[in-house]
């Protein structure tokens, strides 16, 4: 999607299913790059219409870092500063922790 996403799963009866994380392309534009000023609102609103969704993000190019145990794990949305240049900085832009319950997985917003 080339957009960021951490959305927690769930059944209709509110059950959790699992989670979802999806990243944005390091140098691939998403929609962010086509919606212009408006890119921001669409997160805002995308977010305040679909529960499941914790974190969407979709102005900036990065990656996740992915670290996962049998017990839990945690997922950091790293940014960019810029592709236009072989110098560049990363900064962590949203972090999660992962836990396992008994039946179910859960993102927690560091």
């Amino acid at each position: 999607t080339h957009e960021c996403w951490a959305n927690e799963l769930k059944a209709a009866k509110g059950q959790s299913m699992g989670i979802e994380l999806g990243t944005s392309g390091v140098t691939s534009p998403g929609t962010g790059a086509y919606f212009g000023e408006a890119a921001e609102d669409f997160s805002t609103r995308l977010n305040k219409k679909n529960p499941d969704v914790i974190y969407h993000e979709n102005q900036y190019h990065g990656y996740i870092s992915l670290s996962l145990t049998h017990e839990n794990g945690r997922a950091d949305f790293i940014n960019v500063d810029t592709v236009y240049s072989p110098k560049y900085e990363t900064y962590v832009a949203k972090s999660f922790d992962i836990k396992k319950g008994e039946n179910e997985i859960s993102l927690i917003e560091l």
